[in-house]
């Protein structure tokens, strides 16, 4: 989903609103223990079956470079030692979906950013940061296969 739904749109441009928007961060990875589901709120928020926990996430958008892919940052607060005990062990790609939502409809995502992943972990007792880097797919090999006589007898 790259665009606001009409709904996002409409609570946007309101003069007044009762909804807040909301950024809910889920974070995957081959070896991490369990999904981290968590909440830039100052209170649990259930969306889509899953509980997110409200801790404090920050953002720092890239750098307009022509000299390296764009990176963003993310901080995460260390509220509990288990989110950092966990990435800080991986050594499989990690992963994290960005949805925006509405405080009073938890489970209409209103825009989603997905496949970014997880890289230079770096903490403290505070924090724990992380660069956000977008699919990389300007290093991926063209074509995907290698044309040679044990794969492909009847072209070589």
């Amino acid at each position: 989903m790259s665009e606001l739904t009409s709904e996002g749109i409409k609570q946007a441009y309101a003069q007044e609103s009762t909804s807040a928007y909301l950024l809910l961060y889920t974070i995957t990875g081959a070896d991490l223990p369990a999904t981290l589901y968590l909440a830039c709120n100052n209170e649990d928020v259930i969306s889509d079956g899953h509980t997110f926990i409200a801790t404090s996430i920050e953002g720092v958008l890239p750098e307009d470079s022509l000299d390296e892919q764009p990176k963003a940052k993310i901080q995460i607060g260390n509220v509990d030692r288990a989110i950092s005990d966990a990435l800080l062990t991986v050594s499989q790609p990690v992963f994290v979906k960005i949805q925006v939502v509405l405080s009073t409809a938890p489970d209409d995502v209103q825009l989603e950013i997905d496949e970014l992943q997880l890289r230079n972990f770096q903490y403290d007792a505070l924090f724990l940061s992380a660069d956000l880097h977008p699919h990389d797919i300007l290093s991926q090999q063209i074509p995907a296969d290698r044309y040679d006589a044990t794969q492909f007898p009847g072209m070589v």
